[in-house]
């Protein structure tokens, strides 16, 4: 499947439009939290992470299994 161009531009900002925001989520974050509750909060997101990453691999093979 062929993605037209315009999509192409449209998925290439938005991962730029998403550093910026994770960016200026983290600042705002940090300034309001204590050093323990910045730690805390930034495990507690890289454990949804990972655990997101985890399934969204396993949907995706369940997926081209079954398409395949």
């Amino acid at each position: 499947m062929q993605v037209n161009n315009d999509n192409n531009l449209c998925c290439k900002d938005i991962g730029y439009d998403l550093v910026l925001f994770s960016s200026l989520l983290a600042i705002l974050l940090a300034k309001e939290l204590s050093v323990d509750d910045q730690n805390l909060l930034s495990t507690l997101l890289q454990s949804i992470g990972e655990n997101l990453a985890i399934i969204a691999t396993v949907q995706g093979n369940c997926t081209q299994k079954n398409s395949g």
